[in-house]
């Protein structure tokens, strides 16, 4: 299941582009391309319509530390979501990496980022389904934006 830490998420995702952080196995690109006309990597993110998904995938390892990316990609993140007029943003794997987050309309967690939950995510938020999961860890995370 997934975890809602703030905000809501949006209930119409048409016209939504997605932005994908730490895609390393292609897999978030391979799924959300499926379900989204635009799907970019955070490096080509300049030109992007005023309603932003940001999918950030990371494996936990030792030597990245806690949040799994690093302070510039966190700042084109956090630029990008200034920008958006709605946004929301999912961790797929360590969900760490959502403290860092500031201003996004809302913080989803799934547990892990292997293709078949990333799939499971997405038909989720295309149903609109309510989200029920509760993190086993506390995240000190940013107060959403409007």
């Amino acid at each position: 299941s997934f975890a809602l830490l703030n905000g809501a998420w949006p209930k119409d995702m048409s016209g939504c582009d997605v932005v994908l952080v730490g895609d390393e196995d292609g897999i978030s690109k391979k799924v959300f391309g499926r379900y989204f006309k635009n799907v970019s990597n955070i490096e080509q993110a300049d030109h992007l319509s005023e309603n932003v998904i940001i999918a950030i995938s990371t494996k936990v390892s030792a030597w990245r530390g806690l949040s799994g990316i690093d302070e510039e990609t966190l700042k084109k993140i956090n630029m990008l979501l200034k920008r958006a007029k709605r946004s929301a943003v999912v961790s797929f794997g360590s969900p760490y990496v959502l403290a860092g987050i500031k201003g996004a309309g809302a913080l989803a967690a799934a547990y892990g980022y292997d293709e078949w939950i990333q799939e499971q995510f997405v038909h989720h938020i295309f149903e609109g389904a309510e989200f029920f999961g509760k993190l086993p860890v506390n995240i000190p995370i940013q107060e959403a934006q409007g």
